[in-house]
């Protein structure tokens, strides 16, 4: 028996040997063991989740094993450790990419805002901005005359011009300014008349203290590069006694857009130095500042009444005034129809509380927008840079040899080596429309693809249509209207009226072409006006049948004219334009 061992457990064996070949002794043990082995699995679950929360996201995912770390029962190589390396960086970079990327889509789609916001900081000086006149909307807020006196020829010689480039020169004195920047400084006007015979008109204004501005004529495209060129190319401005500065604008009573309905506008273009308004008339170096009043009428609305210092005219055609403003070879009795239906044109005469005459034009407010926000704005853009331009070259040697040339021939011509001067003043609004520009009834369509101006080449550069006498809306049915402002469109009922006549000479017969040159034109839109059958068009298509020319009835099913009523309740009358028949509008490749 061992020595450390008790008699009483020596006993218990010999007296029960169940007891002593089970292993119940070993349970509480074995039983413990578990234990331990649980609390210990907790723990070391509890001690791996606190380790793996402290470990970095991007080392836990990307970090590349240590040579010591197993992957899959096997020990990673070192090109395994370099590649995934690549791969993290790759990675890396692809998000720093896409990052990038979403943030310039985001500066793209907020680009109108950013762009504003830096306009602000921008903002050039008054003189750098190319400012684009505001449509003036129809308030009732009453906008009170900035000039005062009244309008006449002086007889003084200010030495503005230089006599050497002018044959003729008049000044008129045409009021002072009552307030503002310009309070007290007197407004002169020079009318002048050029060796070749163009008429030039200048505005002048002289302050109290002496100083002298030249008025640009901004925003109106032609006059202010017309007013840059005397400036500065061709010296016409006389500089040698006193300094005369240009500005490109200074605000007086005549504003830049007249609303006469808030449907239409007037807006302004040049001094009356004429008879009349329209085009084609003789210019001479003198304002027309006597109106006569057995052709002018006054036409000052209660809109424009808001405007107390203006006053509005139209002008009713004189013989040579009606004869031209009509591109037709007058057949016999056309010059009646004539004298019993056009009464004026779209063009209006405008004086200020002083008696200045200036040209304005009838338009659709929302045409003259649309002119605004695109070529205007253009136009002025050039202009700005065109003047910049422009004083370079002049202090350039090139334009002292110019200068010599100019002064020895007399002659007005741009230098070949100078700046080239913007084509503006070609997109004026008028009264021309696409027939998309139209909304016509249902049960209405046209072949027609343009109108404009009536009674007049279908190449013109005009912009005023016709005002309609000895009619009425009992005369007319609606067909529709203009899509924007929503105004009321009309046609003739009657299909043979005078009018519908006229017109038709005006695009087939009175045109100098013959009837295959302008069949050959205009096929097809003439072709769908006739009642041709599916035999007859496969024939025209293989040149086995001769196209002919419409007949009155079947021109005027296709609405060539249409009506629309003006602020002062008259009917104004636009046509087609999309015939061609005047050679003026044709190249020779064009005739057949």
């Amino acid at each position: 028996m061992p020595e450390n061992q008790s008699p009483e457990l020596e006993q218990t064996k010999m007296t029960s040997p169940i007891v002593e070949a089970a292993p119940v002794a070993q349970e509480p043990k074995v039983a413990a063991t578990v234990q331990d082995i649980k609390v210990d699995t907790v723990k070391a679950e509890e001690t791996s989740s606190t380790d793996e929360e402290k470990i970095p996201l991007e080392e836990k995912f990307f970090a590349p094993p240590t040579p010591a770390q197993n992957t899959f029962g096997r020990r990673v190589t070192q090109e395994e450790i370099v590649h995934r390396e690549k791969v993290a960086n790759f990675f890396e970079k692809f998000l720093w990419l896409v990052a990038v990327i979403v943030v310039m889509i985001i500066l793209w789609a907020s680009w109108p805002k950013i762009e504003a916001f830096l306009d602000l900081l921008t903002e050039p000086s008054a003189a750098e901005q190319i400012s684009t006149p505001q449509v003036m909307e129809t308030t009732s807020q009453v906008v009170q005359p900035i000039l005062s006196g009244s309008l006449y020829r002086s007889t003084e010689d200010f030495g503005y011009l230089r006599t050497t480039a002018f044959t003729e020169i008049n000044y008129y004195m045409a009021g002072k300014f009552a307030s503002g920047k310009y309070a007290d400084a007197e407004r002169i006007i020079a009318v002048a008349q050029r060796n070749n015979g163009e008429v030039m008109n200048f505005t002048f204004v002289r302050t109290a203290v002496g100083e002298i501005f030249l008025v640009g004529g901004k925003p109106n495209p032609q006059q202010w590069l017309k007013t840059l060129q005397s400036f500065y190319l061709f010296d016409e401005i006389n500089q040698d006694a006193q300094t005369i500065r240009l500005v490109d604008e200074i605000e007086t009573d005549h504003p830049q857009t007249l609303p006469v309905s808030k449907a239409m506008v007037l807006y302004k273009q040049n001094l009356l130095t004429q008879v009349g308004p329209y085009p084609g008339e003789a210019e001479t170096a003198k304002l027309n500042s006597n109106l006569d009043f057995q052709e002018y009428h006054n036409l000052s609305l209660l809109q424009a009444q808001n405007y107390p210092g203006v006053k509005i005219y139209d002008k009713v055609y004189n013989r040579d005034e009606l004869l031209n403003q009509v591109r037709t070879n007058l057949v016999p009795n056309e010059e009646a129809v004539l004298d019993t239906y056009i009464n004026s044109g779209t063009k209006f005469v405008v004086l200020d509380s002083v008696g200045v005459p200036v040209v304005y034009e009838l338009v659709f407010t929302d045409r003259y927008q649309n002119y605004q926000q695109d070529a205007l704005t253009k136009e002025l853009f050039a202009l700005d840079l065109y003047q910049k331009e422009l004083a370079k070259y002049a202090a350039s040697d090139n334009y002292l040899a110019y200068r010599k040339h100019v002064e020895e021939t007399q002659a007005v011509q741009l230098p070949e080596d100078g700046p080239a001067a913007p084509v503006v003043g070609q997109n004026l609004p008028g009264f021309s429309y696409a027939v998309t520009d139209f909304e016509f009834n249902s049960d209405i369509a046209t072949v027609f693809t343009d109108f404009g101006p009536a009674l007049l080449s279908s190449c013109t550069s005009q912009k005023d249509t016709k005002v309609i006498q000895n009619l009425t809306t009992d005369d007319l049915e609606p067909v529709g209207k203009i899509f924007v402002p929503q105004a009321t469109l009309y046609r003739l009922i009657d299909e043979n009226h005078p009018l519908l006549q006229l017109a038709y000479n005006a695009k087939f017969v009175n045109t100098g072409l013959d009837e295959t040159e302008i069949v050959a034109e205009n096929q097809d839109l003439i072709v769908p006006m006739k009642p041709y059958t599916k035999s007859e068009l496969s024939r025209i298509r293989n040149g086995r049948l001769k196209v002919t020319l419409p007949t009155l009835a079947e021109y005027a099913q296709q609405m060539p004219l249409l009506f629309t009523i003006d602020p002062w309740g008259r009917i104004l009358m636009i046509q087609e334009s999309a015939i061609v028949s005047d050679p003026a509008c044709l190249t020779e490749q064009d005739v057949v």
